[in-house]
């Protein structure tokens, strides 16, 4: 995880959020986009977007398939994040990235 305290503040936002209510890609790409604000570049977004993801995945959020409800992905962490930067790459407006994934933090049981 990076160190720097944008990128902290912006992945705890997404945390608290995946916990409150199913969290849509779009304000991921948000909050990458902040991030990477910097750079200004798109190529840079998408990595901050998937270190993002990874980072929450890490901290136990669950992503899941847009099509079947809520349907979590039977992959891997790597897995996920390679499934994710293929439709990332397969859209070219990255508001269309809405129909990737949902992402979630289950309450602990």
């Amino acid at each position: 995880m990076r160190e720097d305290d944008t990128y902290k503040e912006e992945l705890e936002y997404l945390l608290d959020y995946a916990e409150m209510t199913m969290l849509h890609f779009i304000p991921v790409w948000d909050e990458a986009c902040i991030v990477a604000e910097k750079s200004r570049t798109e190529a840079d977004a998408r990595d901050t977007a998937l270190e993002l993801i990874g980072d929450m995945i890490d901290h136990g959020v669950v992503v899941g398939d847009r099509s079947g409800g809520r349907i979590p992905w039977d992959l891997p962490r790597e897995g996920i994040l390679r499934r994710i930067a293929a439709e990332m790459a397969s859209y070219e407006d990255p508001l269309d990235f809405v129909y990737i994934c949902w992402f979630i933090l289950p309450d602990p049981e």
